[in-house]
């Protein structure tokens, strides 16, 4: 994954490519989790904050295509499915009015895959 987070992201560019890429997904769930409950008061930030985590997705299929990405194909394939998910459940999620939890646990995993990778590199 590469420069594609840095629309998200507004900190230091001190920071290892996981550590941003964490970061703006915590961001983006962290609101998820936050506008769940305020849909019917605040409609308009509730479907922000859903199209955001569309596009982080977005964002996210297409950094895995380039060539310099080194995911394997299954974990790349993997993403695809799930950036599928995403974006026909968030559709769900703004015409039938269903929950948010799966798009929170969703990106829960990758934040957890993210940083166990970075534990990981730091062992090996």
């Amino acid at each position: 994954m590469t420069h594609a987070y840095k629309t998200f992201d507004t900190t230091s560019s001190i920071k290892s490519q996981k550590q941003i890429e964490s970061e703006v997904f915590l961001n983006v769930t962290r609101r998820l989790k936050t506008i769940q409950h305020t849909k019917l008061y605040n409609y308009s930030s509730f479907v922000e904050a859903i199209s955001k985590n569309r596009k982080l997705w977005t964002l996210l299929c297409t950094d895995i295509l380039h060539p310099q990405n080194q995911l394997s194909t299954q974990i790349k394939t993997s993403i695809f499915y799930l950036n599928e998910f995403v974006q026909s459940y968030s559709g769900r999620i703004l015409s039938e009015g269903i929950t948010v939890e799966p798009l929170i646990d969703i990106n829960l995993s990758i934040i957890r895959g993210l940083n166990e990778s970075k534990v990981s590199s730091r062992v090996a």
